[in-house]
C-alpha cells in the first residue's frame, strides 16, 4: 500500500519514470487520485505522463473509489509511449460528469493482460469502460465491470481509438454497450463484445499466454500472481 501511496496523485516527472511492481494484493480505504496528468486541449494542459512501469504482477487492486462529477477520471491520467501498465485486476467505481475512462484517460504506451471489474459511470456520456482515448496498444484485457450513463448511448469499450487493440473481452450482458468506441457510437464489429455464453468458455480465450493467465474449461480466466 506504501508504494500506491507512492504513486496516487504523483505528478513528479522522474517518479512517473519508475517501475511500479506490487507484491501482494490490496484494499484501499480512501478515494483514488489520478496518477500524472491528464492533457486537455481545451484548456491548454499539456499533461504529465507516466512514462515507467506498473506490474500488478497478478494482483488485485480493490476498493479504487473516484466520487463525484468532473471530466478526465481515471486510475493514470496519461500513459506515455513508453509506460507499461501491465497484470493487474482493478476493481471499483469512478463516476464522472463526462470524458472519461477506467485506466486511463490517454494512453500512448502499452496496456496488457489486466481484468477490469470496476464501473465507469458518466452522467453525459463519452466514456469508456477500459480506457478513454487509445492511441497506443491495448491487449488481453477481460471486462466485467460495466459503463454507464444517465439515459444516453454514448459509451463503449473506448471513448475514441486510434491504436491498436487486441483479444478484447466484455460480457455483452453486463458491460452494457455494443460500441467500440462512444464518440460516433461505433458498433464493435471485431467480436471484443460476446454473449455471456462465450464469455464464460475456456476456449474463447485461447490466445491468452497461460503463463499469466489461469484458464480453465468453464468460468472467466484469472490472472496467475507471479513471483
Amino acid at each position: 500500500e506504501e508504494l500506491l501511496a507512492l504513486l496516487a496523485g504523483q505528478k513528479n516527472p522522474e517518479n512517473l519514470s519508475k517501475t511500479y511492481i506490487l507484491k501482494n494484493d490490496i484494499v484501499l480505504t480512501s478515494p483514488w487520485t489520478i496518477v500524472g496528468i491528464a492533457p486537455n486541449e481545451d484548456e491548454g494542459i499539456v499533461g504529465v505522463p507516466f512514462t515507467g512501469v506498473f506490474d500488478g504482477k497478478g494482483h488485485t487492486i480493490s476498493g479504487l473509489e473516484m466520487p463525484g462529477g468532473g471530466w478526465n477520471k481515471a486510475i493514470f491520467g496519461m500513459i506515455g509511449e513508453t509506460g507499461i501498465v501491465k497484470n493487474v485486476k482493478f476493481s471499483g467505481a469512478i463516476e464522472a460528469n463526462a470524458w472519461s475512462g477506467v485506466i486511463a484517460v490517454n494512453n500512448s504506451g502499452l496496456v496488457e493482460n489486466i481484468i477490469v471489474d470496476m464501473v465507469m459511470y458518466a452522467y453525459a456520456g463519452n466514456a469508456g469502460a477500459i480506457l478513454e482515448h487509445n492511441v497506443g496498444t491495448v491487449r488481453n484485457i477481460i471486462v466485467t465491470g460495466r459503463v454507464a450513463t444517465d439515459g444516453t448511448t454514448n459509451v463503449g469499450l473506448f471513448a475514441t481509438n486510434n491504436g491498436t487493440v487486441e483479444n478484447i473481452f466484455a460480457n455483452a450482458e453486463t458491460v452494457n454497450t455494443l460500441n467500440l468506441t462512444a464518440v460516433g457510437q461505433v458498433v464493435d464489429t471485431n467480436g471484443f463484445i460476446i454473449s455471456a455464453e462465450l464469455f464464460n468458455l475456456g476456449s474463447t480465450y485461447a490466445a491468452l499466454d497461460t503463463t499469466i493467465w489461469n484458464v480453465t474449461e468453464t468460468g472467466v480466466p484469472t490472472l496467475k500472481v507471479q513471483e
